[in-house]
């Protein structure tokens, strides 16, 4: 039986009852309890709370009191935002580098990833959403539910139906229908303004929207207007937006396979590490000047370099020179267990360089990026990606 492929894929990952859950996973001696955590160490409100606290009646919002009278054995901690935010990075940065580079943060513990091109390399829909959730939990210990649909809007009111740790699929064709009965201010980005303005034109229903021409949003919001309207009814326009919060360095590493000690293979390894570090940049207008190139030997040891470009760049071959410097200064037939390199210190925007005489080497890789990330991410790369051999 042949698979359905979607034209568009978007995921929302939703981590469930997230500061809760890390709190369980920091405590193993309260899993499986009534759990909440307060706004800080003197908080008395609660701004989050497990499942297990959420069946006595307990909800974000409640006053501590209150919920220690429902909840006898409620187990309470002070938010821990540092910790939380520390996760959500090391989450978002797995994704990004696993799954797919398409993910847009939407908050600490949620994000949309457009999968669309992960169908050629990991299966179907339900495939690649099976194995995104079975990953998290293995690798962090966390639950996440997923919506997944062929919209932004659609996947995130999906995922309401998919908790606790379940998965909530609508296929593009059906997600008109989907949303056919939620009220309109159920929406996200509907405010109650918005939505009080679409009652007075009798649009109460998703369903309703399709009786109004789009005019007459589009008179009153603009842009937002026109979204909206095609919102309600299954067709959400928009992309999903890379973001990354405060990225100040970014990086590759791999672990290499056993007993590695040909200087080629080596540098193979680094280049393949160079290449996907600098696409990432490039997709999302970074650039560095400065990088760390490290490498580990089989006895443990760290071999470490920073080094500086001339100006801050994105296009591998300046650095790859650096690399092979780096190689020859600091390997002496170590057997090396594994390579890394780093950017560290990100800026969006480029040194202006008068004699800057690369621009073939910027078109090509404008063209490789744009193949790339139509059909697959590394389907046309450099040759020294692709064998290790001179």
């Amino acid at each position: 039986m042949r698979t359905e492929h979607w034209e568009r894929a978007i995921i929302l990952l939703d981590m469930d009852s997230f500061f809760a859950s890390v709190e369980e996973l920091d405590n193993p001696n309260v899993s499986g309890g009534a759990i909440s955590v307060t706004n800080g160490l003197h908080g008395n409100t609660i701004i989050t709370c497990s499942y297990k606290a959420r069946q006595y009646g307990v909800h974000t919002g409640m006053p501590l009191y209150k919920a220690r009278i429902l909840c006898p054995d409620l187990i309470n901690f002070p938010a821990r935002h540092k910790r939380y935010s520390l996760l959500s990075n090391k989450i978002m940065q797995y994704i990004r580098e696993n799954v797919s580079p398409d993910i847009e943060e939407f908050s600490i513990d949620e994000a949309f990833i457009d999968v669309t091109k992960c169908q050629a390399h990991i299966g179907s829909i339900k495939q690649i959403a099976n194995k995104l959730q079975r990953k998290i939990y293995e690798k962090f210990g966390l639950k996440a539910s997923l919506g997944i649909s062929g919209d932004k809007t659609t996947a995130k009111h999906a995922v309401k139906l998919a908790k606790p740790f379940g998965i909530k699929i609508v296929r593009p064709a059906d997600s008109g229908q989907f949303l056919a009965n939620v009220p309109v201010v159920d929406i996200c980005g509907i405010s109650i303004k918005i939505s009080d303005f679409l009652a007075k034109h009798n649009v109460y229903k998703c369903s309703d929207m399709s009786k109004i021409q789009q005019e007459v949003v589009t008179q009153k919001y603009g842009v937002t207007g026109a979204r909206i309207w095609l919102m309600c009814q299954g067709l959400d326009p928009s992309n999903v937006k890379h973001n990354y919060r405060n990225a100040k360095t970014m990086g590759h590493g791999k672990i290499l396979p056993p007993n590695i000690k040909d200087k080629n293979i080596i540098l193979y390894y680094f280049a393949h590490m160079v290449a996907k570090l600098m696409r990432r940049m490039r997709v999302n207008n970074f650039y560095s000047d400065y990088f760390l190139i490290a490498m580990r030997a089989k006895n443990k040891k760290w071999f470490k370099d920073k080094v500086k470009l001339t100006i801050s760049n994105n296009s591998q071959h300046g650095l790859m020179n650096l690399v092979k410097l780096f190689i020859e200064k600091n390997w002496h037939s170590d057997c090396i267990t594994q390579v890394q390199i780093t950017a560290l210190r990100l800026c969006s925007s480029k040194q202006i360089d008068i004699l800057d005489s690369n621009c073939k080497v910027k078109r090509l890789n404008r063209v490789i990026d744009a193949i790339n990330t139509k059909y697959d991410n590394n389907c046309i790369t450099y040759a020294r990606i692709i064998s290790p051999i001179e």
